[in-house]
């Protein structure tokens, strides 16, 4: 029903940027005339760069506006579009309407039908779309106008539709609330919605309808084409679409806003070959400039064409674009530097699906002429009055059965040859076309779309400042639309353990962050850790040492500690000059802060960041936009935030007995790298056997594994932190390995000893050794001076010495092939002296082989050294002939420890013991104290005003406290169990839950094992 004048009083409530303001109580005369729906509604997107504004009739872009806004799309203070209407399509089928012809004499169907709008040369039928009967209360509220945000008329005012940004706008519920009627944002690790959290910065929803409106005339208050009645008008597909358009705020998603449509088949009819297109109009004009009119005055280019798919060498693979774009190229008067043109496209999201399940994506583009207008003609006997049959014919490509003036508009070949699909431009083409002509229709199809089904569509509005940051924006967009509207955040943030100790809090952390690849870049971009304390409730955001912007303005806290990769990322983060993204420290999973005292609850968070986005082609070979570095939350509830811990440090009870651990290599390991292992939990120990296994096989690279041989189970598998880094904790110990590259000498472990004994010797000799081999066998060696000595196995030269491998204790053969050039004679080269180079052979795979070499040198008698003293201006030259030479002995040996990387059969176990509670003897019970004492008002652990407790510290794991007053009588008893901590705190409240007096008061304190420890101490309140 049509309604000529209504008056209706609202109550409004103004709204901005998630933020109410004063009630506004105040009378609004809406006439609603026969121009004007009660159900039509207009969206506002006024985020960041772009500015637009719409109806729910179909047209995503309203070119026609109320004055104070400027109509169409503005990005950059250029308009770009001037509308941007949805079409959807289908054939002529049984569901066509028939009509009578006269020279047929018969009812004969009228054709295919278009849903669509358009207002200019070709299509003069006006709009086929509409609000949804009833959308005022259910899609929007109607509370909120036009002229409660902008100054308009009375005759342009309208509602607003729902916006996220506009509570006013929601629609109430049952209850008289006002509900969000849009989606809430995805969590994208649990797959879960997460209430209250939206999707966009700025979200609107916007339903329409061609129900109502394809046959008739649409009744907008605006002034249309006038409408042509009859066959070209068309008539209802029945389509019913309810959607969102979606903006966002941050730097890499600023530049495109995407329109999610679901578009529901509400006829009784299943129809085939249907077709879905949008209408893309660039006419740009600077706002605001004389440039806007000499834009028009200026010889300029056109460039506009599409992508399907194609080779992208940032991504090095095809991706599908599925996109239209346009851009203006000004030839003979250069731009103010202030101003450039960007490009704008249309980006396919999602389309329906072939037979197959693939997306149809983009199946054709066209663009129209509008040099060729029919002056002279009547709109009812132009040549192109077969509007809705021309319409279909575009979107779905067919060439048959055209007049030639309908060919010549609406389909361009090629040299000669016609692509019924996708329009070929010549370059005289673009070269001639005029200011505005850029007119062009992508489409998508033919799907079948049955009665009641639902097609979901969405296309994204995008701007780039050329063509390849056009197609950077077009990839980022489709990215966020795949997952949900996910943004780039920052790494996982990592599973926290709070360990406490005397006057020391131990923090220990897992690696979850450090394998996370950024969902919008592919990248593995983890950078760091930062460290934050407080002492406060941290929903009170209070987290040390306040960082400040240069307007005074807190952006961040100065950590208490910061690890980061060796990686050469280094210094004040270039997007967000207020953080350090590292020193270089390198990575660390624990950390100890001793700067806690006793008794005080803290709260700490570890926050893993990522390295942000930079212009470094090596950092960013897919040339995303630049980004800030994004760090974790610090969180507010520790039960919530896995990243976030709360601890209160301690002593631990007087009877303590301490973990332990004990780490030893199984028979057969041959490897000898440094192998460690730290409790950073002693509460986490089992007191179970662990076998560290070695893996350099299945991998081809090293690593190890955990196996708990109490229980049989693999606590970690395939580490490959083996070069010193700190191992994942499992049961609260933490692994560091660090494996040797290859085989050499160890000198620290090699040396001369006795070789019966194992006690050192004073042979002084020097030794150079070094393998031939890439490989060397994994084996230690001796060379000891005998009674008997040796021969060389080839030129049996003499030698005091014997060669053996004393890791599985063989004799080995050796030989001389290099005399000392001190060997001046026959005799001398026929046996063992100093300088001589020896060779070790031995078998190695079934295979013998020349494995060692090695020298051993005396000690020159007298050694030249140049003193940091001149005299008449040259150095002073001492000889030092203090240096004692010291030949091998009978007995001596030469000890050669070589390093021994870590291999596939090399074991470690790894025994533990849990604390436990040992009796308390009287030294122990002598330690306990009452902190503070005397009691003065508070207690440096006190939260807030009405929390007072005092300590007692150094209690046994199992003890009693009963407090007495100086009457001796009972006031208070404490029962303490706890194996890990020896405090407890008293809240200064008698048993019935009566604060105590000031005064003083007697304890004592009784063991499990009946054992007592009497003292005193005074509260002053």
């Amino acid at each position: 029903m049509r309604i000529k004048n209504i008056v209706i009083l609202i109550t409004v409530f103004i709204f901005n940027f998630g933020a109410y303001s004063q009630t506004l109580n105040r009378t609004t005369d809406i006439k609603i005339t026969a121009e004007k729906y009660l159900d039509l509604a207009a969206g506002i997107l006024n985020i960041n760069q772009i500015h637009t504004n719409f109806y729910n009739d179909g047209n995503l872009i309203s070119n026609l506006g109320p004055d104070a806004l400027q109509p169409a799309l503005i990005y950059r203070n250029i308009k770009y579009l001037r509308d941007l209407p949805i079409w959807v399509g289908i054939p002529e089928g049984e569901w066509t309407p028939k009509a009578w012809d006269e020279q047929k004499l018969d009812s004969i169907g009228v054709g295919p039908t278009v849903s669509g709008s358009y207002f200019y040369y070709f299509f003069p039928n006006g709009t086929d779309w509409g609000p949804i009967k009833g959308s005022r209360n259910k899609s929007f509220s109607g509370d909120l106008l036009l002229s409660d945000l902008y100054k308009v008329s009375s005759k342009d005012d309208v509602p607003l539709l729902s916006a996220n940004n506009l509570p006013l706008t929601w629609p109430e519920n049952i209850y008289g609330e006002r509900v969000w009627n849009g989606k809430w944002a995805i969590d994208p690790e649990t797959g879960q919605t997460i209430p209250g959290k939206f999707r966009a910065d700025q979200e609107i929803i916007v339903d329409f309808t061609d129900v109502g409106y394809a046959d008739g005339i649409y009744p907008e208050f605006y002034h249309y084409l006038n409408f042509i009645p009859g066959p070209l008008q068309g008539y209802d597909i029945g389509i019913k679409a309810k959607g969102s358009v979606l903006a966002f705020n941050e730097s890499y998603n600023n530049k495109f806003f995407i329109v999610e449509l679901n578009l529901v088949n509400i006829s009784s009819w299943n129809y085939t070959r249907a077709y879905l297109s949008i209408y893309f109009h660039p006419q740009l004009s600077i706002i605001g400039t004389k440039m806007g009119k000499e834009l028009w005055r200026n010889k300029f280019r056109h460039h506009l064409n599409y992508v399907t798919k194609t080779y992208e060498p940032s991504l090095e693979r095809d991706y599908q674009y599925n996109l239209a774009y346009y851009f203006l190229e000004i030839l003979n008067h250069p731009l103010p530097e202030n101003i450039n043109l960007p490009a704008i496209g249309i980006k396919l999201l999602e389309t329906p699906n072939e037979p197959e399940g693939e997306q149809l994506g983009l199946s054709g583009w066209h663009w129209f002429n509008n040099k060729l207008v029919f002056k002279g003609h009547s709109l009812t006997d132009s040549p192109l009055k077969r509007g809705e049959l021309i319409q279909y014919k575009i979107i779905s490509g067919d060439t048959s059965a055209l007049l030639p003036v309908e060919q010549e508009h609406f389909f361009y070949p090629q040299a000669g040859a016609v692509d019924p699909d996708f329009d070929k431009l010549e370059e005289e083409d673009l070269e001639n076309m005029s200011f505005d002509a850029a007119k062009t229709l992508i489409s998508s199809g033919p799907f079948n779309w049955n009665s009641g089904d639902t097609v979901r569509f969405a296309f994204a509005v995008v701007f780039g400042d050329d063509l390849e940051d056009l197609k950077t924006n077009c990839r980022i967009a489709q990215k966020m639309y795949d997952n949900n509207y996910r943004r780039m955040g920052p790494p996982t943030p990592p599973n926290v353990t709070a360990v406490a100790g005397d006057k020391q809090v131990t923090l220990y952390w897992n690696d979850a962050a450090e394998n996370d690849k950024d969902f919008l870049t592919d990248y593995y971009d983890f950078e760091g850790y930062r460290i934050y304390r407080t002492s406060v409730n941290p929903e009170l955001g209070l987290w040390g040492e306040q960082i400040l912007d240069g307007d005074g303005n807190l952006v961040g806290f100065v950590p208490m500690a910061q690890f980061d990769l060796i990686d050469g990322i280094e210094g004040l983060d270039a997007q967000y000059p207020h953080l350090q993204l590292g020193r270089e420290t390198g990575v660390k999973h624990s950390w100890t802060d001793t700067t806690v005292n006793n008794g005080v609850t803290y709260w700490y968070a570890v926050c893993a960041y990522d390295q942000g986005i930079t212009a470094d082609s090596l950092l960013n070979p897919g040339k995303w936009p630049d980004f800030q570095s994004l760090e974790n939350s610090r969180g507010t509830d520790a039960e919530l935030y896995r990243n976030l811990v709360k601890v209160m440090p301690g002593a631990v009870p007087a009877n303590y007995k301490s973990s332990a651990l004990n780490l030893m290599a199984l028979p057969g390991t041959k490897g000898n790298g440094h192998i460690t292992a730290e409790i950073l939990d002693p509460l986490a120990i089992t007191g179970n056997t662990y076998t560290v296994i070695f893996d350099d096989t299945t991998t081809n690279e090293l690593s190890y594994s955990v196996v708990n041989e109490t229980n049989n189970q693999t606590l970690l598998q395939q580490v490959s932190q083996v070069c010193g880094e700190e191992g994942p904790v499992f049961d609260g110990i933490k692994l560091t390995v660090n494996t040797y590259d290859d085989v050499e000498l160890l000198p620290d472990s090699s040396g001369w000893i006795r070789w019966e004994t194992g006690d050192s010797a004073d042979c002084n000799y020097r030794v150079k050794a070094i393998s031939p081999l890439n490989e060397p066998p994994l084996n230690n060696y001796e060379i000891r001076f005998t009674e008997n000595g040796d021969t060389s196995f080839v030129f049996h030269k003499i030698a005091p010495f014997e060669i053996w491998d004393i890791s599985n204790n063989q004799r080995l053969f050796w030989e001389i092939f290099t005399n000392s050039p001190t060997d001046s004679t026959d005799s001398l080269k026929s046996v063992w002296s100093s300088g001589d180079y020896v060779r070790i052979r031995e078998e190695i795979d079934g295979k013998l082989k020349f494995s060692w070499d090695f020298i051993l040198t005396r000690n020159p008698t007298a050694v030249y050294s140049e003193r940091d003293t001149m005299i008449d201006g040259y150095w002073e030259i001492a000889i030092d002939t203090t240096i004692i030479d010291n030949p091998p002995q009978l007995g001596d040996a030469l000890q050669l420890i070589t390093t021994k990387p870590f291999h596939s059969g090399d074991r470690f176990c790894l025994q533990t013991k849990k604390v436990t509670s040992g009796q308390t003897t009287k030294d122990e019970l002598s330690q306990i104290k009452v902190v503070p004492n005397p009691y003065l008002v508070s207690a440096a652990w006190e939260q807030h005003a009405d929390d007072h407790r005092l300590s007692f510290t150094h209690l046994p794991a199992k003890c009693e406290v009963i407090i007495f007053n100086v009457t001796g009588d009972v006031v208070a008893v404490l029962k303490h169990d706890n194996p890990y901590s020896g405090s407890a705190f008293w809240n200064l409240q008698s048993h019935e839950g009566m604060e105590v007096a000031s005064g003083l008061y007697l304890y004592v304190v009784k063991t499990a094992e009946g054992k007592t420890k009497d003292g005193k101490f005074v509260v002053i309140r």
